[in-house]
């Protein structure tokens, strides 16, 4: 479960994937007991988006995208 977590890729739209990721990650969190990271959470994002214009976004402007929200604000 967590391995599928980590390799999603989130097509477009965007929005759908993103809810449904979010979604598998909260089912993980509760049947493991364990908590999938704001970095891990941000990173796996930021670099599973297929859309190559909002990754390279991502990208460029990762310096100012410190945590998970922020990232996910972004995106949507």
């Amino acid at each position: 479960m967590l391995t599928s977590i980590l390799r999603i890729e989130l097509k477009d739209p965007i929005i759908s994937s993103l809810g449904a990721w979010e979604r598998a990650i909260r089912e993980y969190e509760q049947q493991s007991g364990d908590s999938v990271s704001d970095a891990i959470k941000a990173s796996v994002l930021s670099s599973s988006i297929v859309n190559a214009k909002i990754r390279e976004h991502l990208a460029l402007n990762a310096s100012r995208l410190p945590d998970y929200q922020t990232v996910r604000e972004e995106v949507v």
